[in-house]
């Protein structure tokens, strides 16, 4: 049996974990036309939950649509062409449907050879404006054929930073008329992506019910990674699986990487999980430093302060000497922008989001 852990891409089975109970919410939502907005922090697996629910569905077409990178109007439109484009088998067709439907624009049909995956291009003669927006969502209609439609944007954060005020206005105006299509907004970048929903003088305010996606439960993780080393006729002992998750802090990207690490190894004792660790941390350590070299001194702090404790008691003033901080104030200061940029995050207490991170951090502390 090859390595079933995934440290990259998207995860399908055997290296799917578990997430039943989302999948089943999801696949309701879907069913019943119900708009989600899907946020988790990075590599929780959001995406691979979408494209599992979508393989599963029958009697309604999934459209995804990858909107990470996307700068303007026009990306957001060539992506959800793109998306619409595994609709309908033939290219021809649907190059024909997109000229008819979308006016202005020049289209392409292509493959990928790295990706071995269909290249649609696209490019607009002009500068598109909201009747191109309504036209591309005509153009998906079009292509399903009358049939039930789910579409996900993944990372639909990105809408946020096109630098048009009325871009949100217009896309809300036209997908709330859409009865008959569920609509997934996903993405990574919680603290945006809730502003985007839950502030009352933003467009997309109240469109779609709520569904964080959380880590996942260590029982779950114990049955599956058990389940996957007896079929190997492997052997591991629940407790080392119990201690790894913890290190892990549940995490489902650092989990799958310390499992594929260990996979080879006859035997797992202490010293080894410790050896893995330690790799896991060292490979990070040059992004981990990019990126506390962005920080501010208090943010540094801040930190610091976060790592230590584990959230708990960060106002208290012998806390706050340790790290130098004069004020709670500077502490709260800092933690504003440390969310914004979703490297810590507050439920009940203060945390950092990025287990390998926090452990990074700590070694300074």
């Amino acid at each position: 049996m090859q390595n079933p852990f995934v440290v990259t891409g998207i995860v399908d089975n055997p290296s799917f974990c578990n997430r039943r109970k989302e999948q089943a919410e999801l696949k309701a939502h879907i069913r019943n036309a119900q708009n989600v907005l899907l946020f988790s922090h990075r590599r929780y697996g959001k995406t691979s939950l979408i494209l599992k629910v979508f393989k599963a569905l029958r009697n309604i077409t999934p459209v995804y649509v990858d909107l990470y990178g996307t700068t303007s109007i026009e990306g957001f439109i060539k992506s959800l062409i793109k998306g619409a484009s595994v609709i309908e088998p033939k290219s021809s067709r649907f190059i024909k449907i997109v000229r008819e439907t979308i006016s202005g624009i020049s289209i392409s049909f292509g493959f990928d050879p790295i990706s071995q995956t269909p290249n649609i291009g696209a490019s607009f003669e002009r500068q598109p404006a909201a009747v191109d927006i309504e036209a591309a969502f005509q153009l998906v209609k079009r292509a399903a054929r009358r049939k039930k439609i789910v579409i996900a944007f993944d990372e639909f954060q990105e809408v946020a930073g096109y630098g048009s005020p009325n871009f949100e206005k217009e896309l809300r105006k036209i997908l709330q008329h859409h009865d008959h299509i569920a609509y997934i907004f996903a993405g990574s970048q919680r603290h945006m992506l809730t502003q985007m929903f839950n502030d009352a003088k933003r467009a997309f305010y109240q469109m779609a019910i709520s569904m964080p996606l959380d880590r996942i439960a260590t029982e779950d993780y114990i049955d599956w990674i058990g389940d996957l080393y007896l079929q190997a006729g492997k052997a591991i002992d629940e407790t080392a699986i119990r201690d790894i998750v913890a290190r892990c802090e549940n995490h489902p990207k650092y989990v799958q990487e310390f499992f594929y690490t260990l996979w080879p190894s006859k035997k797992i004792d202490t010293d080894q999980i410790n050896a893995v660790e330690n790799a896991i941390i060292e490979k990070r350590s040059v992004e981990f430093m990019n990126v506390w070299d962005s920080l501010s001194l208090n943010q540094k702090k801040a930190l610091k302060l976060i790592a230590a404790t584990g959230g708990q008691q960060i106002f208290a003033a012998e806390s706050l000497a340790r790290y130098q901080l004069n004020t709670a104030s500077q502490v709260v200061a800092a933690m504003k922008v440390l969310e914004q940029r979703e490297l810590a995050a507050k439920n009940g207490v203060y945390r950092v989001c990025d287990p390998v991170f926090r452990k990074w951090v700590q070694r300074f502390s």
